[in-house]
């Protein structure tokens, strides 16, 4: 399912509904989560560890039938504590997590993201 009501008029590129492990390193370890939504243009990840906003973050994650992990660089760009708002309720994930706009990516690693999105709908 593509991206957000709300946040897609934002989005050059649509989201898909995708379950993905993936991690990503903070100060002290290595951060285990999993997706929500993916993008061309970027991932929600639910998680409990929330970066601040502006944050740059660097998560790797592998596709099936896919050897190396893919690595895509990213800004945190919204936080959601989990808690439903009334006036978003059906828009945003009510899981807690954040939104990571990526940055600087691989052409390579995007065909493979596009080839994968492309294929597993």
């Amino acid at each position: 399912m593509a991206g957000t009501r709300k946040f897609s008029h934002f989005r050059a590129h649509p989201r898909h509904k995708k379950r993905i492990e993936l991690s990503f390193p903070t100060d002290n370890r290595r951060v285990q989560a999993v997706t929500v939504d993916i993008g061309l243009g970027g991932v929600f990840i639910a998680t409990d560890v929330l970066l601040p906003r502006g944050t740059a973050v660097e998560i790797s994650f592998s596709l099936p039938q896919r050897a190396v992990p893919l690595v895509f660089s990213g800004v945190v760009r919204w936080l959601n504590d989990g808690t439903p708002q009334p006036d978003d309720a059906d828009d945003r994930p009510t899981v807690r997590g954040m939104g990571i706009a990526f940055q600087d990516v691989a052409p390579d690693a995007l065909i493979v993201l596009s080839e994968f999105l492309a294929n597993e709908n």
